[in-house]
C-alpha cells in the first residue's frame, strides 16, 4: 500500500473493463447515503446519480431480482455468453467483496463530460462538472456545502488530469464521461467524527467511465494533495466473501464477519499508535476502552494525525477478483456498509441537548398504532437520520428552521421505509400498504427532534457574553 503522501504512481495497463452496471430499482430520491437512482445517463441538468448503498439483509433480499437485471444489461452489451439467467445461478454461489473506511462527510462527485456544441468552457472537448449527493453545485452558490464547489474549483486543472487518467486506464475512448465519485470532509461538513478535525478534501472512493463501475486497479493511486484530493485505498482495505447460495444463513455470517471487521477498524488504528499489548493484542486496559466502542479510531483520520471516532466499511464486490463474474458483480445493486455499533448508539441518542429525541417512545400513544409498533418507529428515528434529513434540506437551497423542520418528517420516514425493511417486518408492518403508520409515527417526532438540532446549532452560534 502507497503511503498516503507519496506521489501518485504512472498509470499501470488497462484493465479488461466489466459489463456496464444495470439501473437501480429505487425511486430518485433522498435516502440514508443516498437513494439516487443509477442510471448511467445524466438527467436533463447533466447531473449523474450515484447510487444507493444499503443493508447486505436488503442485497441478499434483492439479490434474484439484480442477477436478473444485471443478465440483461450484460446480454444487451454483447455479452450474453457470460451472462447467466438468474434463476440458473450456483447453489453454492459466493462473491469475493472488497471493503473500504466509510467516511462520514458530504457525497461529492468530479464528472468530466463532453461539452455541448459552443461550450466557451470547453477544454479539449469536455466540460468538468462538479456534484452533490442530488444536484449540480458552482462556487458560491448556496447549496455549495462547506464551500465544496469553491475550493475544488481553483485546481480544475488537475481534476482534469485526474480524470482523463481515469479514462486511460479503463481503456475507454476520448469522450467517454467519467464519475469521480467521493466524499468531502472537513471542518462543518458533519459532527462528532475525527475526519472533521481535518482540512477540508475530497477523498475519492470509485470511479465510473463510460457508464461502467472501474476496479480497484484503476482507482488506487489517482490523487493529487495539492489539489486537495486524496484516495481511499492509500489507507485499510478489508476482505470478505458473501455465500449467496447459502441463503440466510450464508448472509448473517458474512454480516457478523462484516461488523467484526468493522469493529477491527478501531483496534487495527491503535495498534497503529502503539496502544497494545503483546503480540499486537489489545492490553487490558486497551480491551476496556474498546468495548463496546472498538471502532471509535478513524483509519484515515489517524494516519493523517487526528485520532477519534470513525464510521464503518462500504463493501462493493472485487472486480479485480478473476472467480467474480464482472456481469454480475458490477452491479450497484450488491453494495453495501457496515457501520459501527458505537457510531449506531450515538446517532439514536440525544447528545448533550436537553430537548426531545426521535429515539424516546412517543409521550401518548398514536390513535390506531399499538404502542409496541410506534416504540419500535421511533427507535429507528434517530437523531442521525435527522441530521442528514437537515444536510438534504441545505444541499437543495433550504433557507431557515421552518424550511428544514417542515420537511425533515417526511425525509426521514421515506428512509425508514427504504432502509429498514426487515425491521419493519419484525414489527408486523408490510410495505406499501402500512407506509402510513410509519409515516404517522415517525413524522412528527422527526420534526420535533430538527428543531430541537436547529435551536443547539444556533445556540452554539450564538457568542457569549
Amino acid at each position: 500500500m502507497p503511503h498516503p503522501e507519496t506521489p501518485a504512481p504512472s498509470p499501470p495497463p488497462a484493465p479488461a473493463a466489466p459489463s456496464p452496471a444495470p439501473d437501480s430499482d429505487e425511486p430518485d430520491a433522498a435516502g440514508s447515503d443516498g437513494a439516487d437512482s443509477d442510471g448511467a445517463a445524466p438527467r436533463a441538468d447533466n447531473f449523474l446519480p450515484f447510487p444507493s448503498i444499503t443493508k447486505l439483509e436488503k442485497v441478499a433480499q434483492d439479490f434474484r431480482r439484480t442477477a436478473a437485471r444485471a443478465a440483461h444489461r450484460a446480454a444487451l452489451a454483447g455479452d450474453a455468453a457470460a451472462a447467466t439467467p438468474a434463476e440458473s445461478l450456483p447453489a453454492d454461489l459466493k462473491i469475493k467483496y472488497l471493503g473500504t473506511v466509510k467516511l462520514h462527510g458530504s457525497h461529492s462527485d468530479i464528472v468530466l463530460r463532453p461539452a455541448p456544441p459552443g461550450d466557451a468552457d470547453a477544454d479539449g472537448g469536455d466540460v468538468l462538472v462538479l456534484q452533490s449527493r442530488n444536484k449540480v453545485v458552482t462556487p458560491g452558490g448556496k447549496t455549495d456545502h462547506a464551500q465544496m464547489a469553491g475550493k475544488l474549483t481553483p485546481h480544475a486543472a488537475a481534476l482534469r488530469r485526474l480524470a482523463q487518467a481515469a479514462r486511460e486506464r479503463a481503456g475507454a475512448p476520448p469522450g467517454a464521461v467519467v464519475q469521480l465519485a467521493g466524499e468531502w470532509c472537513g471542518p462543518g461538513v458533519q459532527k462528532g467524527v475525527a475526519i472533521c478535525r481535518l482540512p477540508h478534501a475530497f477523498y475519492l472512493v470509485g470511479a465510473r467511465v463510460g457508464g461502467v463501475w472501474q476496479p480497484r486497479s484503476v482507482v488506487e493511486g489517482l490523487r493529487d494533495h495539492g489539489a486537495l484530493v486524496f484516495n481511499i485505498f492509500d489507507y485499510p482495505a478489508f476482505e470478505l466473501e458473501v455465500h449467496f447460495g447459502r441463503g440466510d444463513e450464508g448472509v448473517k455470517e458474512a454480516l457478523d464477519r462484516a461488523m467484526e471487521l468493522t469493529m477491527q477498524v478501531g483496534a487495527r488504528a491503535l495498534r497503529m499508535l502503539g496502544r497494545s499489548g503483546e503480540g499486537g493484542q489489545a492490553s487490558e486496559v486497551d480491551s476496556a476502552w474498546l468495548r463496546p466502542q472498538v471502532d471509535a479510531v478513524c483509519p484515515v483520520a489517524q494516519a493523517r494525525g487526528v485520532t477519534g471516532p470513525g464510521e464503518g466499511i462500504v463493501w462493493v464486490p472485487d472486480l479485480d477478483c478473476p472467480a467474480n463474474p464482472a456481469w454480475l458483480c458490477s452491479a450497484p445493486g450488491l453494495w453495501f456498509k457496515t457501520k459501527g455499533e458505537s457510531h449506531l448508539a450515538a446517532a439514536a441518542s440525544a447528545g448533550p441537548s436537553a430537548g426531545p429525541t426521535a429515539a424516546a417512545p412517543p409521550k401518548n400513544p398514536l390513535a390506531g398504532v399499538a404502542p409496541e409498533v410506534a416504540a419500535g418507529l421511533a427507535k429507528l428515528a434517530t437523531r442521525g437520520r435527522c441530521l442528514q434529513a437537515v444536510e438534504f434540506q441545505r444541499e437543495m437551497g433550504g433557507e431557515g428552521a421552518a424550511v428544514c423542520a417542515a420537511k425533515a418528517g417526511s425525509w426521514v420516514a421515506q428512509d425508514v421505509v427504504k432502509e429498514e425493511g426487515l425491521a419493519l417486518e419484525a414489527l408486523g408492518l408490510k410495505m406499501p400498504k402500512d407506509k402510513g403508520v410509519v409515516f404517522k409515527v415517525v413524522v412528527p417526532l422527526a420534526k420535533e427532534t430538527v428543531e430541537a438540532l436547529l435551536k443547539e446549532e444556533a445556540a452554539a452560534a450564538t457568542p457569549q457574553p
